[in-house]
């Protein structure tokens, strides 16, 4: 379509349909789809010939619209479809969230006046303040200078961290648990941080993001076991903890993976094409975190050979999880739907509650998730 063309789908005038972005002259007809030169092919006996010319440069394409815009609120759309796909979890929608968009600017002050103007229609709290920089235990201090290092932590820190796995830790094995056998404790033999300039940068820029769409519902308001297993207040614990934006769900949760592929992920972050792929998507397809150290070990497995051969490992993960959408059971529909209003930006899938096993954490932003801690384990039947 040209620029004064309009597309004719059968929606109402309100609603904009982007096919394309970006686009520019070259969507003009070439020379040989002019009608004088069908015209002249005509007359000179060549239309035959024209045609396969034709078909033969030309080609079929089904589009599907990705997006959509209105002024007015989708409930009111008669026609559909009427969900846009920036927070569903199939593969189109995947497709979708990987396609770079310019973050929208603003400021606190700006964010507390739309609060207060509407504060009777919002279900969040006024903005939230955030720190800047880098947690105050890095080894890297100026974020001005590109840093990617791995820290191997100390023998103190390093038994804190062992705390931290065993007040996770629950005698409770769930179909996800590959081998027969419950270990009686994971035994931390290693701990490296990872400090990456690129993906603090990431996350701190999602951070702030969050905090100007206000305070969410926090995990203590959320229905279930109340706070996060991971910030408890009766054990000598490492200090990351305690630098945490706890007013935005910001918490360390657990992921299990092979050493090898722990430490991938500690390099580059998670891949969210790749998630599901392991394990299954219950709540559906977004990076399964968890806050007990004993479910996340069901998803590691060991590297049969190298320098970690037998052994395991768990990341611990900074991860934003902003406004939950709380669900005990796996119904993808009704977590679609929600995600699709644009209020929550990860599900928490409460499993304890139902059948007295685990609380799992969705996110489907990587940018959501700080890969700061590889943990490697070995497993103890003891």
């Amino acid at each position: 379509k040209s620029t004064t063309d309009h597309i004719d789908c059968g929606y109402k005038s309100h609603v904009m349909v982007i096919l394309r972005e970006g686009t520019d002259d070259s969507r003009a007809r070439p020379w040989w789809m002019q009608y004088w030169f069908y015209v002249i092919c005509t007359i000179f006996l060549m239309s035959v010939p024209f045609r396969c010319f034709f078909f033969s440069h030309c080609t079929k394409i089904q589009w599907e619209v990705l997006k959509h815009f209105s002024h007015q609120h989708q409930t009111s759309w008669a026609d559909d479809p009427k969900h846009g796909r920036a927070n569903r979890t199939d593969t189109a929608s995947k497709a979708f969230r990987k396609v770079k968009r310019e973050t929208p600017m603003g400021n606190f002050a700006e964010a507390t006046v739309a609060w207060d103007a509407g504060r009777q229609n919002l279900d969040v709290g006024p903005p939230v303040a955030v720190p800047v920089g880098v947690p105050s235990y890095w080894k890297n201090r100026d974020l001005e200078k590109d840093f990617d290092d791995k820290i191997n932590l100390s023998a103190d820190e390093r038994e804190k961290m062992q705390q931290l796995v065993d007040v996770t830790y629950k005698d409770k094995a769930t179909r996800d648990r590959k081998s027969d056998r419950m270990p009686t404790r994971l035994v931390v033999t290693q701990v490296v941080r990872m400090e990456d300039s690129k993906m603090w940068r990431r996350f701190e820029q999602k951070r702030a993001e969050l905090a100007l769409k206000g305070r969410p519902k926090l995990m203590a308001e959320m229905p279930g076991s109340g706070a996060f297993k991971t910030s408890p207040s009766d054990a000598e614990l490492p200090s990351c903890l305690k630098e945490l934006t706890v007013d935005l769900n910001e918490a360390y949760l657990f992921h299990g993976s092979c050493p090898g592929g722990a430490l991938g992920i500690g390099e580059n972050g998670f891949d969210m094409s790749r998630v599901g792929t392991n394990v299954g998507t219950m709540f559906g397809a977004g990076a399964y975190m968890a806050e007990a150290s004993s479910k996340s070990d069901e998803y590691a497995t060991e590297d049969p050979s190298g320098l970690f051969a037998g052994k395991f490992a768990l990341l611990l993960c900074r991860t934003l999880l902003g406004n939950m959408f709380y669900i005990t059971e796996s119904n993808i529909p009704r977590i679609e739907d929600a995600l699709a209003t644009g209020k929550f930006q990860t599900v928490l899938g409460d499993r304890e509650a139902a059948v007295d096993t685990y609380r799992e954490f969705v996110v489907f932003d990587e940018a959501q998730i700080y890969p700061e801690y590889v943990i490697i384990y070995t497993r103890s039947f003891d």
